[in-house]
C-alpha cells in the first residue's frame, strides 16, 4: 500500500505542479493547481478521515467504496501531496525550459524528449518525494485507524494494537525494523542521486554519470 499510495503521490503531485507553473494555462486553472496542492496543509488528519467517511458511507454511498482500501489510498495521497508538491515545484522552478525547446531542433519526439532530458533532471526531486511519502504513510496512524477495513492491518496500527494489548515486545519489534527500513531508504535514495548527478567535465560539459 505505501508503494502504490507514494507512487500516486508522485504521479498527482507532478501533474498539480506542472499545472501551476505552466504559463499557456489559463490563470484560474494554474491557481487551482496551486490551491489543490497545498489545501491538505489546512486539513487535520481526524477531519480528513472523517470527511471521507460520510462522503462515501452517505452520498457517495452507491459507489459501495465505503469499507474498503480504496478511500485509505485517497486519504494518504491527499495528506501527503503537499509535501510532493513542494519539492517537485521547486525542482521545475529550477528548471530550464530552454532546453527543451533547443531539443525539439533535434529530436521530433516530444515523449524521448522528456525522458532523455527532462526524467533525469527531475530524477532527484521525484525520488525524495517518493521516499518521503513512503516513509510518512507507512508510520501514519490517525487515517489508518479510521478508515482501515476490517480485518486488515498496517504497520502503524499493529505497533498500535500491540501495545494496547499488551504484546509491547511484539510492537517494539515492528517499530524498531520501521525505522531500520527508513534508514535503508534515505540511504538508497542518496545512493542513487549521487550515481546519476552530473559530472563536470574540464571542457565545461555536465553529463549525467550512470555508474
Amino acid at each position: 500500500m505505501a508503494l502504490l499510495i507514494s507512487s500516486l503521490n508522485v504521479i498527482v503531485g507532478l501533474f498539480l505542479s506542472v499545472g501551476s507553473l505552466t504559463k499557456r494555462f489559463p490563470k484560474w486553472l494554474r491557481q487551482l493547481c496551486h490551491t489543490l496542492g497545498a489545501l491538505p496543509l489546512a486539513i487535520p488528519n481526524v477531519v480528513l478521515a472523517l470527511s471521507l467517511m460520510m462522503l462515501f458511507s452517505q452520498v457517495l454511498a452507491f459507489t459501495k467504496l465505503y469499507g474498503t482500501l480504496t478511500i485509505l489510498l485517497i486519504a494518504d495521497v491527499t495528506l501527503f501531496l503537499p509535501t510532493t508538491v513542494q519539492y517537485l515545484t521547486t525542482a521545475l522552478k529550477a528548471f530550464d525550459s530552454e532546453l527543451l525547446a533547443s531539443a525539439r531542433i533535434f529530436e521530433p519526439s516530444f515523449g524521448r524528449i522528456i525522458l532523455k532530458i527532462a526524467l533525469p533532471i527531475l530524477w532527484p526531486a521525484l525520488l525524495n518525494s517518493f521516499v518521503m511519502a513512503f516513509i510518512a504513510t507507512s508510520r501514519e496512524l490517525v487515517v489508518a485507524l479510521l478508515l482501515l477495513p476490517s480485518g486488515m492491518t498496517t504497520v502503524s496500527t499493529f505497533i498500535y494494537q500491540s501495545f494496547e494489548q499488551g504484546e509491547a515486545a511484539a510492537g517494539m519489534a515492528l517499530a524498531v525494523l520501521t525505522v531500520a527500513l527508513t534508514f535503508i531508504g534515505l540511504i538508497a535514495a542518496n545512493h542513487l542521486q549521487s550515481a546519476t548527478k552530473p559530472v563536470r567535465q574540464p571542457n565545461g560539459i555536465s553529463w549525467h554519470s550512470n555508474r
